[in-house]
């Protein structure tokens, strides 16, 4: 039995964390935490339909994974090429495709992306592994009422502003950040 043989047994069992190389022996690639990764539902109300969308932050990535909460992978994508497959990517945000609500039921769009936890898995340029965990839930508030300007309202297209009363239904709706058009 050769001794680069001797040396892999170990590892394919789990038993040490060292890989081989024409070189010697050195540590395995690291797990890291990802910056941020986040995945929430979008309503809106004008247009009666969801979206879903993704957002996360990293160190130099290569190739992102995210699993649903029954661990079956939902997303997979990659940097190539001499720029994205060299030197990786840092930041992603994406929103999928929003059906309407009329064309496809609110419980039937819900039941394709599951409440849960989603687990993210990036491979760096480095070979480590990048992981991160992001919840979504399926507690999607009602749209707002529009309190100003007045539905009928001639407004200046470079600056007015915008009111509404507090969304607080469905019961136990909790609002914790807003997104801003500009």
């Amino acid at each position: 039995m050769n001794m680069r043989r001797l040396w892999m047994c170990p590892i394919l069992a789990g038993a040490a964390a060292l890989a081989v190389s024409a070189g010697g022996v050195r540590a395995a690639p690291a797990t890291i935490p990802l910056k941020f990764a986040k995945i929430y539902i979008e309503y809106n109300a004008t247009a009666v339909d969801l979206g879903f969308h993704i957002s996360l932050d990293g160190e130099d990535w290569k190739r992102l994974k995210i699993f649903n909460p029954a661990g079956r992978e939902v997303f997979d994508v990659s940097g190539s090429g001499k720029g994205f497959g060299r030197f990786g990517m840092t930041e992603l945000f994406f929103e999928g495709a929003e059906p309407s609500l009329a064309e496809v039921p609110r419980e039937q769009l819900l039941a394709l992306f599951p409440a849960g936890q989603y687990r993210f898995v990036a491979k760096g340029v480095e070979g480590e592994t990048q992981v991160a965990l992001a919840t979504l839930t399926h507690n999607v508030p009602d749209g707002p009422a529009i309190t100003a300007p007045a539905l009928d309202a001639v407004v200046d297209p470079d600056g007015f502003v915008v009111r509404w009363n507090p969304v607080t239904t469905p019961a136990g709706i909790v609002i914790k950040g807003l997104l801003a058009a500009v």
